[in-house]
């Protein structure tokens, strides 16, 4: 199968997971207040299966090959949604774009202060342009790009 799946990222800021998971245990608490048992029960069971759908959503971004498709949207507790767009042919770009002096905090304890960062876009001929990752080190952008170019068997360029 020549597809990768690039994970971008919770789809709800960590705030407003927080408000909306405190605003369905109070309905939870008012649902027990006012409502007969069973019902409260029942209810608070359904609401408590919504939340790991609101806290654990996740922005994807999808290359399928063998389909020429791009999927970019959320998936949820196994449920995607989103929109495919048919392609004939992709490239992929790295540029270097300005930003704020960040300091970037890297999962081998180092860290990187720059006022840049390198952009990973996949582009289509008929579509436009897709983003699809972003690192300060422009090596770790390469190695992100090679990753994806062998799981898909593209060569490289």
């Amino acid at each position: 199968m020549r597809i990768v799946r690039i994970n971008q990222g919770k789809a709800i800021p960590i705030a407003l997971r927080a408000l909306i998971v405190a605003i369905l245990f109070y309905l939870i608490v008012l649902i027990f207040n006012h409502l007969p048992s069973q019902i409260a029960i029942a209810s608070s069971i359904f609401i408590c299966s919504v939340i790991p759908g609101i806290w654990f959503a996740t922005k994807i971004f999808v290359i399928d090959i063998e389909r020429n498709q791009l999927f970019k949207g959320f998936w949820a507790m196994g449920f995607q949604r989103g929109t495919k767009v048919s392609f004939n042919q992709i490239e992929f770009k790295i540029a270097r774009r300005k930003t704020g002096k960040t300091v970037y905090r890297l999962k081998d304890n180092r860290q990187v202060i720059a006022d840049h960062e390198y952009v990973l876009s996949v582009e289509t001929e008929e579509k436009g342009n897709y983003y699809l990752l972003s690192h300060p080190e422009r090596s770790r952008i390469q190695e992100k790009l090679e990753s994806i170019k062998l799981k898909l068997e593209l060569t490289a360029e």
